[in-house]
């Protein structure tokens, strides 16, 4: 599996246009990673971060063949880009390079992937089921389930704080 970031595209368009353009520099350094998670390159995208953000005319020749190689990458492993290289040069000539970011990041999201986010949001869910299971129970016993007894599931140990907790 490729290790892409997958993100909403319109919170990140929202972002972009609060920050003034400061998260839309960072959502195209993230996009830059992708393309090159893609590509199986691990080296470091610093310079070309610095052409993107500091040469005029560097951006289209990026929109360009990064669209082509999108594209080629995904039609390798057997899925289909919305995007392509001519699209994303056109808008980005008429100044929508937020809108070739957005049908890029689109791209990306579609593929199947495990997501870091993602991992890090479950064993997020997962310390604090197992660090805080009476929560969890009060929780589930004041959503109105059906049960009589709602147990605390804490992994290799007995009910924890109450023992069963009992509907009335």
């Amino acid at each position: 599996m490729i290790p892409i970031d997958k993100r909403k595209i319109g919170v990140c368009i929202l972002l972009s246009i609060v920050t003034f353009g400061i998260y839309q520099i960072y959502w195209e350094y993230l996009l830059v990673k992708n393309t090159r998670a893609i590509q199986k390159d691990e080296s470091s995208c610093t310079g070309e971060m610095l052409c993107l953000v500091f040469v005029p005319f560097y951006t289209l020749f990026w929109w360009f063949t990064r669209g082509k190689i999108v594209k080629d990458k995904f039609a390798e492993h057997g899925y289909s880009a919305i995007g392509n290289e001519i699209a994303y040069l056109i808008l980005s000539i008429f100044g929508l390079s937020i809108v070739s970011m957005a049908i890029m990041q689109n791209d990306f999201n579609s593929l199947k992937s495990e997501s870091t986010q993602s991992i890090q949001r479950s064993a997020t869910i997962r310390l604090i089921w197992c660090r805080f299971p009476s929560v969890t129970v009060r929780r589930a016993a004041l959503t109105g389930r059906s049960p009589r007894r709602v147990f605390c599931r804490r992994a290799g140990s007995s009910p924890g704080i109450g023992g069963i907790l009992r509907k009335g």
